[in-house]
């Protein structure tokens, strides 16, 4: 019994003390200041689907997204690989699709 109290009592204690190193936001300070002193990238991004959209802007905050400029600023990020598909079949021949893809 004492062994249970003990255990809870260690477990309790140290979920306070994270409770209370953590920021309002549930990041702790440490983890802030390795992300904000670091290159930070986004390797690889959908956004580019949404530019088919003529209304989508990146500039102001989008309700609907997760990457515009204020938020990049925001995130501190450094750069960002916007991803884009590519309709090919699947069947194809590799050696035919890099014919088409790298055309002289």
């Amino acid at each position: 019994m004492l062994t249970t109290a003990v255990g809870s009592w260690i477990g309790l204690s140290a979920g306070l003390l994270l409770a209370v190193t953590m920021a309002a936001d549930g990041i702790s300070a440490r983890a802030k200041k390795l992300h904000f002193s670091s290159i930070v990238v986004d390797t690889h991004d959908d956004t580019t689907q949404r530019f088919l959209d003529g209304k989508f802007d990146l500039g102001p905050r989008d309700a609907n997204g997760s990457i515009d400029i204020p938020r990049m600023k925001e995130g501190n990020l450094d750069a960002i690989f916007f991803s884009i598909s590519a309709k090919f079949p699947v069947s194809m021949p590799l050696t035919h699709l890099r014919s088409r893809i790298w055309k002289h």
